[in-house]
């Protein structure tokens, strides 16, 4: 039940927006059982893909893409929708070499009812990419500040090629 909520919950907090660098949501329900969510369909690679070779990325490039998903991003804050798994596995990077901020499945509206969901000490999200009051698992301090430190650890990887936690701890981070 907890899934298929957090299914529902995304697929809602994703139908809100329009924005060029935010994938679309069309339609969500369930046929027969099965439960679905109609997004659009991105034809390219996630960012991550971009980066496995562990080099940087021309400057340019790098300030381009952190431009356009910044604006991505404070447009879904503006709608109260905070991301909270934003890496580059959920950035798909399209044919135009647009970014699309893909996979809203942790994403917690800051209104009445919705950030309720998550509970002190639940752990949510990605530990490579997530801001010390995730890590933590302290709701009331989660906001639109999480996902930008999310952004600049992305910022810091896609510029030295490498993430900018190293380290045993780090080692053992996905």
């Amino acid at each position: 039940p907890n899934v298929i909520h957090r299914f529902y919950r995304e697929a809602r907090a994703m139908a809100t927006l329009r924005h060029t660098n935010l994938c679309s949501v069309f339609d969500v329900g369930e046929i027969d059982g099965v439960h679905f969510l109609a997004m659009e369909f991105i034809d390219g690679r996630p960012l991550a893909e971009y980066l496995q070779k562990g080099q940087p990325l021309p400057g340019r490039q790098v300030a381009t893409v952190i431009h356009k998903l910044a604006l991505a991003l404070d447009e879904a804050h503006r709608a109260d929708i905070i991301h909270r798994d934003l890496k580059p596995a959920n950035i798909m990077i399209n044919q135009r070499k647009e970014p699309i901020v893909m996979d809203f499945g942790l994403a917690r509206r800051d209104i009445e009812g919705e950030a309720a969901l998550t509970h002190t000490g639940t752990i949510m999200g990605t530990p490579a990419y997530m801001a010390p009051e995730q890590i933590l698992g302290i709701p009331d301090k989660i906001g639109p500040h999480t996902d930008v430190f999310a952004l600049g650890v992305m910022l810091y990887q896609m510029i030295c090629g490498q993430r900018p936690f190293t380290g045993a701890l780090a080692a053992m981070l996905p």
